[in-house]
């Protein structure tokens, strides 16, 4: 038995597939256990919508929305690509926005500079933030934007940029 045909087999035929082994135990079984991927948000680019994971691995088609469950991801850029580098820092920014009180809802990958992208957070302001910088920094000058600010009731801003290190603008 060719165990990595039959691995290439059942991977073709199903893209939500994230992991397949296959093992021969003599004298008459066949092993094969399946990892199915588990959805982390959809990536869109223009109405085209395909579910993602964590690994940044996408499939399938899904009908453009946004919720609760699943962050959407709008991709704006010119490449197809998507690079480990740029998913690994939007996930990094995502998980770590729960820390200052905030939930991300939708990011937007504008076409502008490389590792640009815009979230949505629950409150009524977007973050600007650079994927390929240190996100973890980034997140430390909101979080000391934020505790300054909560004191002032009137602060009310558009969008608040973290990209440049060290400092955060806002409209």
């Amino acid at each position: 038995l060719d165990t990595a045909a039959v691995v290439a087999y059942v991977q073709s035929g199903y893209d939500n597939i994230g992991n397949v082994t296959v093992q021969k135990h003599y004298p008459h079984t066949l092993e094969v256990s399946i990892t199915e991927r588990t959805a982390f948000g959809l990536w869109c680019r223009d109405t085209q919508c395909q579910y993602f994971d964590r690994n940044g691995a996408r499939w399938g088609t899904a009908v453009p929305s946004r919720g609760p469950l699943l962050i959407r991801v709008q991709d704006a850029r010119t490449e197809s690509d998507v690079p480990e580098r740029l998913v690994q820092g939007m996930l990094a920014a995502i998980d770590g926005l729960p820390e200052l009180g905030l939930r991300g809802l939708s990011v937007a990958l504008p076409d502008a500079a490389p590792g640009d992208m815009r979230i949505a957070v629950n409150k009524k302001y977007d973050l600007l933030l650079d994927a390929y910088d240190e996100v973890a920094d980034q997140l430390a000058t909101l979080g000391v934007l934020l505790s300054d600010k909560a004191k002032d009731p009137t602060w009310a801003p558009q969008y608040i940029d973290v990209r440049t290190p060290g400092r955060a603008y806002y409209r």
